[in-house]
């Protein structure tokens, strides 16, 4: 049984590994399956016996495949077994000549079965090596630990004491910080998954920026880019065998791909909800990226009417909450009752249309005439099947999804995607990055154990 992560390979599997193709085809083959034979090795690549037979030897001492016990030690496994109880079953149940002979039928199979010789069988070994995903957003930085599979070890969540509104460009003491920061956060998430860092295979960071293939952020006007972005993929060179720094949406993206509502999907767009507008674009099973990685950014809304910025979903539910209490109009007694503007925050917002607030409802259709919009402009330029909105906004977002989809065209020459809301919340960029890490292991994996 193969595990839950459907990553396309070739979104994070290149590899300059001069191994032989029949290497890493088994690899391929066998990463994350709990159990396999040479068999059906050989039916999933066409290569002969004796080659994947060395193969899954190689692998084998490797350490990334275990050989487990044939099915006749086991006495639980293989069709030698069944097909004994099969006729044990029939012999003492039937009494007419065709239970007779379906026992005769299954007792003989099982002699066969004794007689011959029992599949050698495999597994891969997640426990390996070790991955770590991390979401490097402006305000805060969250690491997950996770196997070879996938499988969450240890996380860890953290703040940056960046205030929202400081975007200015920044200085070399908070880029040190930064780079010393997401050092110290790999050391740490791996020891509290009680791992070394030795035995680390790869290490993806999603950064609220565009990035290049080369791992880079291209200069922003205020500095904001540079400074979530301060030469990251060099100052992490050397934790890790494989190292890679992605735009968030991105990511984002990969996560819905992955075990999130796109999952199997080939055209879709994933919008990051949160303090900032973005987007992770997958077109034809083509994660989409372009020359600086700019792929997905929102700037262009700033000249849609009826959106007029590249605010978030839910720094824009803020701002109407702040002007709703500036202007008296919040309720008495309602969610942003004794709020000054400045203490109404998206988090207060979507938790209260969470709550049926009469106030924060009514935000929520104004959002939903924002996220439509939006919607709209993004099917226009992507023609996705499916638009996936995520981050950390909640619940709540269904809501406003609701509203959107009252409120997106319906005329001969609109073609209204499917709308959803992610059920990843805030964790979708560091699954991804998670996800892109794994990926990023497998195709690398040969050359990490030699």
């Amino acid at each position: 049984m193969m595990n839950t992560w459907s990553t396309p390979f070739e979104w994070f599997g290149q590899t300059e590994s001069f191994r032989p193709a029949s290497h890493l085809a088994v690899l391929n083959f066998a990463w994350g399956a709990q159990e396999f034979t040479a068999t059906q090795v050989m039916a999933g690549t066409g290569l002969t016996r004796a080659t994947v037979i060395d193969v899954l030897g190689i692998l084998v001492d490797a350490g990334l495949l275990t050989e487990l016990a044939n099915a006749r030690v086991a006495g639980t496994q293989g069709v030698g077994a069944e097909a004994a109880a099969a006729g044990a079953a029939a012999s003492a149940a039937a009494g007419g000549a065709a239970g007779g002979a379906a026992g005769v039928e299954g007792l003989a199979a099982a002699s066969a079965y004794r007689k011959g010789r029992p599949a050698r069988r495999f597994a891969f070994r997640p426990e390996a090596g070790v991955v770590v995903g991390i979401d490097a957003g402006y305000t805060h930085l969250t690491a997950i630990a996770a196997d070879l599979a996938g499988n969450t070890l240890a996380a860890v969540h953290t703040l940056t004491g960046y205030a929202p509104d400081t975007e200015d460009e920044p200085n070399e003491d908070e880029a040190q910080w930064r780079r010393g920061a997401l050092r110290s956060l790999v050391s740490e998430v791996v020891q509290a998954a009680g791992r070394s860092e030795a035995e680390l295979f790869a290490v993806c960071v999603g950064v609220p920026a565009p990035v290049t293939e080369a791992g880079n952020s291209p200069r922003h006007h205020s500095g904001f880019w540079q400074r979530v972005n301060p030469g990251l993929l060099e100052a992490l060179g050397d934790v890790a065998p494989v190292v890679r720094v992605e735009n968030d949406a991105l990511l984002a993206a990969v996560a819905e791909g992955s075990v999130g509502a796109a999952r199997g999907c080939r055209s879709y767009v994933t919008v990051l909800g949160g303090a900032r507008m973005g987007a992770g674009v997958v077109i034809d099973g083509q994660l989409l990226r372009g020359v600086h990685g700019a792929v997905g950014e929102m700037n262009a809304f700033e000249h849609v009417r009826g959106v007029g910025d590249s605010r978030g979903l839910a720094d824009f539910a803020a701002s109407l909450g702040a002007k709703m209490v500036a202007s008296g109009q919040a309720a008495a007694g309602g969610a942003f009752a004794g709020l000054e503007p400045c203490e109404v925050t998206g988090r207060l917002v979507f938790e209260a249309i969470e709550a049926q607030d009469p106030d924060a409802l009514r935000i929520a259709e104004k959002v939903g005439q924002r996220l439509a919009r939006i919607v709209t402009v993004i099917e226009s330029f992507y023609d996705p099947e499916l638009i996936v909105v995520s981050g950390a906004v909640g619940p709540a977002m269904l809501k406003v999804i609701e509203h959107a989809r009252a409120a997106m065209p319906d005329t001969f020459d609109s073609i209204v995607p499917e709308l959803v809301g992610s059920e990843l919340g805030a964790e979708s960029v560091v699954t991804g990055a998670v996800a892109a890490a794994v990926q990023m292991a497998r195709a690398n994996a040969l050359d990490i154990v030699d």
